[in-house]
């Protein structure tokens, strides 16, 4: 749009903070509203809510508030996807009266959806309204045919949210009666339902039965989905099921739920360890005094030790991607894609990884030397090949032959990373993946003219 020079406009930068807000990234966020008031562009009822929803997930209800004001500003008329939002952020912000008074006006619409209600149920289930969300409940059943689980998982998930276990059951097995299939939302909130009244078996085992279903992309991004998880999470990490904690918390990472660590970051100081941060954002503050004990009782390690294995990271990683990047060496070369795959929290299984993996690239006979030891054998193997091809097929083993071109191939790879790069090695491999896939072609013509002769003698 720059380089066209085209006029920026309002609705441009609403899809690139929806963008933002849907990877929950919220300092992409501010630097998108931020080119937005740059430019010149006066934002709309759309903007601020997609700025006050972004900020009421990532937990900065402060912020939330002052965009839901501008949103009530900033809004022309009674448009329903306004006011459902609304009815969502003051669920958030746990302010009955405005929750009361926007579903009021959502009602004196000439058709309310039932998509309103089941937003509305769990907005009153989230500032602790049973009764209210009960009662929706009702109306809604009454007035619209249930044809969705998403209207069940709205009431479901409020009573699992507040430990009725037996209520969410019964609500269920009502589902099933009519025709719904509960998926994976139904029984994560189930499972928390079942680790609010102490059931901790029964929640490992539903929370299983929702890990075996299929699920969408769009599921396991929706809000409902992370935070049911981020408080299956928390109760999992009070009672140090750090296992399960952990495996739950990699389903936020790859959602990119913790994208506000950095803000997180640049409140609690520079000083403060990424490990450190996720402790603080999702509350999860026995995890560490646990894995510490742990190590205490199996490695004996003192504290300055441990707290250096655990919490640093990918700082170290960074620092040790550096050095290597800066050594002029073909072990740097191939080691710096391999370390961007490395999990961070298995740092001492990465260093005996990386120093095996260094000292093979470096040894005497290793690709460091390669440049004298490639030539001279794989030249062996190409003339070897010349001569073979000089025998009959039936002397060809195919098995071996295509080993030998799948060696070739990779051979010819590694001889491309190679810097300097050396055009001769990397003709010889050519050269020897020339003359297998010609073997291959002869032991595959020959296979060809036996099941021939084969067919003519049946």
């Amino acid at each position: 749009m720059k380089a066209d020079k085209v006029t920026p406009h309002v609705s441009t930068f609403n899809i690139l903070l929806k963008i933002e807000a849907n990877q929950h990234n919220i300092e992409g966020l501010l630097k998108v509203f931020g080119d937005m008031r740059r430019a010149k562009v006066e934002p709309n009822e759309v903007s601020y809510c997609i700025l006050a929803t972004a900020h009421a997930v990532a937990r900065l209800y402060t912020v939330c508030e002052t965009h839901v004001e501008a949103i009530e500003k900033s809004a022309t008329g009674k448009n329903w996807s306004t006011l459902d939002i609304l009815v969502i952020l003051y669920g958030y912000l746990g302010t009955r009266n405005d929750l009361e008074r926007t579903w009021g006006i959502i009602l004196e619409l000439s058709h309310v959806r039932s998509k309103s209600y089941v937003l509305a149920i769990e907005a009153f289930g989230k500032i602790g309204d049973l009764c209210r969300a009960e009662e929706l409940w009702s109306v809604m059943k009454s007035r619209n045919s249930l044809k969705s689980n998403e209207q069940f998982n709205s009431l479901i998930g409020v009573y699992c949210r507040h430990g009725l276990i037996t209520k969410a059951t019964a609500l269920y097995k009502e589902m099933e009666k009519h025709g719904c299939k509960p998926n994976a939302i139904t029984f994560r909130h189930l499972a928390l339902g079942c680790l609010k009244t102490g059931l901790i078996k029964e929640a490992i085992k539903t929370l299983q039965l929702g890990m075996d279903m299929e699920a969408r992309i769009k599921v396991k991004r929706s809000t409902p989905w992370l935070e049911t998880t981020l408080s299956i999470i928390e109760i999992f990490a009070d009672n140090g099921n750090v296992e399960n904690a952990e495996k739950l918390f990699e389903e936020l990472k790859k959602a990119n739920y913790t994208s506000l660590l950095h803000i997180m970051q640049h409140i609690a100081g520079s000083d403060k360890s990424s490990e450190s941060l996720h402790t603080d954002v999702c509350s999860l503050a026995n995890i560490m005094g646990k894995r510490r004990a742990q190590y205490e009782e199996l490695m004996n390690e003192d504290e300055e030790n441990l707290q250096q294995s655990i919490s640093r990271k990918e700082r170290s990683l960074m620092k040790i991607a550096a050095e290597w990047e800066a050594e002029d060496e073909v072990s740097s070369a191939i080691a710096k894609p391999v370390l961007q795959f490395l999990l961070a929290y298995e740092r001492q299984l990465k260093y005996k990884i990386m120093n095996f993996f260094r000292a093979f690239l470096n040894s005497p006979v290793g690709p460091k030397t390669t440049h004298f030891w490639g030539p001279m054998a794989n030249w062996g193997f190409v003339i070897a090949g010349v001569l073979d091809s000089k025998k009959p097929p039936d002397t060809i083993s195919g098995n071996m032959t295509a080993v030998l071109c799948v060696y070739s191939i990779l051979c010819m790879r590694f001889a491309w990373m190679v810097r300097p790069r050396n055009h001769l090695l990397l003709a010889c491999h050519a050269s020897n993946e020339s003359v297998q896939l010609y073997q291959l072609y002869r032991w595959l013509q020959h296979q060809r003219f036996l099941s021939q002769k084969e067919n003519n003698v049946s």
